[in-house]
């Protein structure tokens, strides 16, 4: 059987979130151990209302994991 990928996941959400709720991201870090998962004091637009939260938790992921943005048109992501 080949083996998986390796990925990293990273998943933030607000803890008053009416859909998609904490059980489900812990859920989900039983699943992917090696998944960051962040809980914010937030609701279902946590980038809106802790944005600067949400900022540095992306920027921290981006950099553990060598994420640069490209330098194209289209906004992907290159590592």
């Amino acid at each position: 059987m080949a083996e998986s990928p390796s990925v990293t996941h990273a998943g933030r959400l607000g803890k008053f979130d009416p859909a998609f709720m904490v059980a489900g991201a812990e859920a989900f870090k039983r699943d992917f151990p090696q998944a960051r998962v962040a809980i914010l004091d937030a609701g279902h637009f946590a980038v809106d209302t802790r944005l600067d939260d949400v900022v540095s938790l992306t920027e921290d992921y981006m950099s553990v994991n060598k994420i640069k943005l490209g330098n194209n048109s289209g906004g992907n992501l290159s590592n």
